[in-house]
């Protein structure tokens, strides 16, 4: 049976290949295929083995990235196994060997799953992501943040398991950057931070509110959103909410607002 085509840019592997000074009979001798089979894969008819694109691009001197026409960065989980020149039979026994017990055997089928973005039930937790994630890495030779990249770019709604697990050390040395950044700050730039989350707070009760009557409150990004200011004399439009917080605490600066407000009036009347 033909071999599912794997993502490939073709027209790549022409050019390389006459950059290369190479013709298909002799790239086909380094990689252990005829000239024909180098024919079919620059007509896009048929995709490398993995095992096959790494030697490719060795002999290339490129990189099995150019060739499959995938930007570092943007690898899926399958990526990352055929740039490492890894088939599936054999990432299963590598996996399998470096996995715990309890994380049950590693077949073809989950591995398959995994990189179709179908969640393996028994992978669905963040102390196997732990284990499994820094296994990958380990045997396609990449850092633990690039299988941790397309992994979330496979699973995004598994975005939360993917986070550090927090230690003792880890929240006493966020605590004390946080105390440092704060006490760095002015009493006046304090007052606005707290004016603007106390504000949002508020917005978060009145979404819940329009929740519960049985209203959709829109996107998070609608309702979140704060208007600091408004261009225009409070006279007319009222203060803002933001506004309203720091006149009552003392904070907010009336003559300079109302300075910009009479610069904003002769904009109005003589622009």
């Amino acid at each position: 049976m033909p071999r599912r085509i794997e993502p490939f840019a073709a027209g790549s592997l022409v050019l390389l290949r006459r950059k290369a000074g190479m013709t298909q009979a002799q790239l086909g001798a380094v990689i252990g295929v005829s000239a024909r089979q180098i024919a079919s894969y620059e007509q896009g008819a048929h995709a490398p083995s993995p095992r096959r694109l790494r030697l490719m691009a060795q002999a290339l001197r490129t990189s099995a990235h150019e060739l499959a026409g995938v930007p570092a960065g943007e690898e899926s989980l399958a990526d990352l196994r055929r740039f490492a020149g890894l088939d599936r039979v054999d990432v299963v026994a590598l996996l399998d060997a470096a996995l715990p017990d309890e994380l049950g055997r590693v077949t073809e089928w989950k591995l398959q799953a995994m990189e179709n973005g179908r969640a393996v039930t028994a992978w669905l937790s963040q102390e196997a992501l732990q284990e499994i994630i820094p296994a990958l890495a380990k045997i396609y030779r990449v850092p633990v943040r690039t299988v941790r990249r397309s992994w979330f770019r496979s699973f995004p709604e598994q975005g939360y398991l993917l986070r550090a697990p927090r230690t003792a050390d880890r929240e006493q040395g966020q605590r004390r950057a946080g105390s440092r950044t704060w006490e760095e700050l002015t009493r006046r730039q304090r007052a606005y931070l707290v004016a603007c989350f106390r504000e949002d707070q508020q917005a978060e009760k009145r979404a819940a509110g329009s929740r519960a009557a049985g209203h959709a409150p829109g996107r998070a990004a609608q309702w979140r959103r704060i208007p600091f200011t408004v261009r225009a004399d409070p006279a007319f439009t009222g203060y803002t909410r933001i506004q309203e917080r720091l006149r009552a605490e003392g904070w907010h600066d009336a003559r300079l607002l109302a300075r910009r407000c009479t610069r904003w009036r002769g904009e109005i009347c003589c622009g």
